[in-house]
């Protein structure tokens, strides 16, 4: 037994990768318990570090690398206020905006919805406009949040 040593942390990450196929990289690192390692080589932007641990989860290094680079612009790009790219429900999350956009949209508060749209970086005419959509599927469907996933135009 002495010359067999392994780190316990290697051995359960072994065992856990062996279902990760068609897991999406949130799920992988969350299985396998690598959710804090990514996190912390993300804030300090260790892109090896980071590449490193998508690979451990059974991603191809060319999978590993445009992922990272992707989660490193994103990042770049938030620290700049920069938007671009995210749906209204990723707006509205990464700025903390949810529940105010919940309390408004469930009051038909057209006003503090395009005001709240407005904040996040919306042009005033897509804030209308996806104001009125979205009041307009409430009234149908009773829910309305499926137009929050559409892209918003660069």
């Amino acid at each position: 037994m002495q010359g067999i040593r392994t780190n316990h942390r290697d051995f359960n990450m072994k065992s856990k990768n062996e279902d990760l196929c068609g897991m999406t990289v949130n799920e992988r690192l969350f299985h396998c318990g690598r959710m804090n390692d990514w996190d912390g080589a993300l804030k300090i932007k260790d892109r090896e570090s980071l590449i490193k641990i998508l690979m451990s989860l059974q991603l191809t290094k060319e999978e590993a690398e445009g992922t990272v680079d992707g989660e490193l612009d994103k990042t770049r790009r938030l620290e700049n206020n920069d938007l671009r790219g995210l749906t209204i429900m990723g707006r509205l999350c990464l700025r903390h905006k949810l529940r105010e956009w919940d309390v408004a949209a469930r009051n038909n508060d057209r006003q503090a919805m395009t005001q709240i749209l407005l904040l996040l970086q919306v042009s005033e005419h897509e804030a209308k406009s996806t104001v009125d959509n979205i009041l307009a599927g409430q009234e149908r469907t009773g829910f309305w949040g499926s137009s929050l996933l559409e892209k918003i135009p660069d």
